[in-house]
């Protein structure tokens, strides 16, 4: 038996096979998922490349920062130069006006307060505690009056060993004025200092680190 037409004037079996085929047609219309898109890799990608990128420069300026401090710290010689040190080369030989006894002479009224503040550009390498180890150069208590190049435990260039005797205060003066004139092949760059006053009051600040400080010219050590 043939099937009955509906109100429209389709049969039912018209009917199913419209259903079917809109069905059918949505299927098509609508693709299944698939992988995703370069684009969407890429822009999820990119990103991270950048905070990887940012970070490892980030660390690798620090680690610069790091041994260029690290450097200073081991070498302040190199990195700077007293404030009264001209712009000459520091191998220059001793100027003619300089005279270590005229800073001797200043002991007398030098003030070692003001020494101690100036001693502050050779802390970085010098101690100046009592039986404190070396560190980069030898500890400086008691350095008036006490053996050239005889701290335990430091090794001294040549330069310095060949000088023999103690130090006195004009050697103290001549090497703090100017120490490659002095003891040419020294290891110490330190470009040296040329205000005679400023001399004074460190070698006064030097002389007070000692249970017993070396007399002042002219005067006599306690018995």
């Amino acid at each position: 038996m043939a099937p009955e037409p509906d109100a429209t004037g389709a049969s039912n079996e018209t009917g199913a096979e419209h259903a079917g085929g809109g069905l059918q047609r949505r299927s098509v219309i609508e693709p299944e998922a698939g992988p995703p898109s370069p684009f969407r890799i890429l822009f999820a990608i990119v990103p991270l490349m950048i905070i990887v990128v940012v970070g490892a420069h980030l660390v690798w300026t620090g680690a610069v920062r790091e041994a260029a401090r690290e450097k200073a710290l081991s070498e302040p010689h190199l990195a700077e130069k007293s404030a009264d040190a001209p712009a000459e080369n520091a191998t220059a030989p001793v100027e003619p006006s300089f005279n270590a006894a005229a800073v001797v002479a200043r002991l007398a009224n030098a003030d070692p307060t003001a020494g101690a503040a100036a001693f502050r550009m050779c802390a970085p390498c010098h101690s100046g505690e009592k039986n404190a180890p070396p560190k980069l150069a030898p500890n400086l208590w008691g350095i008036v009056g006490r053996a050239k190049a005889a701290t335990p435990g430091y090794a001294y260039s040549s330069a310095l060993k060949s000088k023999g005797g103690t130090w006195t205060y004009e050697e103290l003066a001549e090497f703090l004025h100017n120490p490659r004139q002095f003891a040419p092949g020294t290891s110490m760059a330190f470009a040296g200092i040329r205000t005679p006053t400023r001399m004074a009051d460190l070698i006064a600040h030097l002389r007070a680190l000692s249970d017993a400080p070396a007399p002042l010219p002219g005067q006599r050590r306690e018995p």
